[in-house]
This record gives C-alpha cells, sequence and structure tokens, in this order.
C-alpha cells in the first residue's frame, strides 16, 4: 500500500486514540490501556516497516546529520511517512502519560489543555505540564517529573 494511502488512516487512528485519551474517565483504564496501547503497537509496526523496509530507497546523500542528509531521505515517500508516523506516535506517547500520571490528582477539564497542547506539540506541552506538576509539587519531596507507566 502507498503511503498516500495510508497516510489519512494513520492521522485519523490516532485522532481517535487521542478522543479516547481525552474523552474516556481514568477509571475506564484497562479497556483505554488495552486500546491506545493496540494503537501505538500498531502504528509502530507500521513505522518499522516503512522505516526498514524502504532505507534502502534512501539517496546516497540522505542521513540523520544535517538537514541537507534529511530532506533528502525524506524525499522517499515512505521514509516520509516513517517520520511522520514517529512523530504520531511519540506525541501520543508524551500525551498518555500526560494522562495517565495526572489522572490521579486532577480532572479530565484540567489535564484538556494539557493533552491538546502535547497534540500539537508534544515538546511544548510536556514542557509546560512538568513545569507546572513541579511549581504546584514544589513543597513535597517527590519531585521527580518521570514515573513508570
Amino acid at each position: 500500500m502507498s503511503p498516500e494511502a495510508l497516510f489519512l488512516p494513520s492521522m485519523l487512528l490516532v485522532g481517535a486514540a487521542w478522543l479516547v485519551l481525552l474523552l474516556t474517565k481514568p477509571s475506564a483504564q484497562p479497556l483505554r490501556r488495552g486500546a491506545l496501547t493496540t494503537v501505538i503497537a500498531f502504528l509502530g509496526v507500521l513505522y518499522a516497516y516503512f522505516l526498514f523496509g524502504f532505507m534502502d530507497r534512501a539517496p546516497a546523500d540522505g542521513s540523520f546529520s544535517s538537514v541537507a542528509g534529511l530532506i533528502a531521505l525524506f524525499s522517499v515517500p515512505e521514509l516520509m511517512l516513517a517520520g511522520w508516523l514517529h512523530y504520531l506516535i511519540l506525541d501520543f506517547c508524551a500525551g498518555y502519560w500526560i494522562a495517565k500520571d495526572a489522572s490521579s490528582h486532577c480532572s479530565r477539564l484540567v489535564i484538556a489543555p494539557f493533552l491538546i497542547a502535547t497534540m500539537v506539540s508534544a515538546p511544548v506541552g510536556l514542557a509546560i505540564y512538568l513545569g507546572l506538576r513541579n511549581w504546584l509539587h514544589q513543597d513535597t519531596a517527590d519531585l521527580s517529573p518521570i514515573k513508570p507507566i
């Protein structure tokens, strides 16, 4: 199947996963976790297929060591889709972690803006969430920003 044919379905799938994350209650954790990890796994397999299955089509000047090298790699549609899937998966994983971490002490309405910011730009959304989280918990002994999922 062509990268163009898989682009929209992958966007819709991760969009549906974001909606599940935003709209389901943390008490539905087993169902939520099962559905969301299935989406992550499916997109991860698709990512691996396009990355490793088409790396041999990379132009000679393609590399991860320069902007020009990345542009050359992304000139191959299959590798561009792999890069996009990478972005979608990691942004979603950051949002999933935020939702899980915040669910014990925040309502879904409080978490929603952080998830939306993370969906648009994971580094920004995650940084804002972690900054606020650490600021709110500065009087506690546990300032660790990361807990196991």
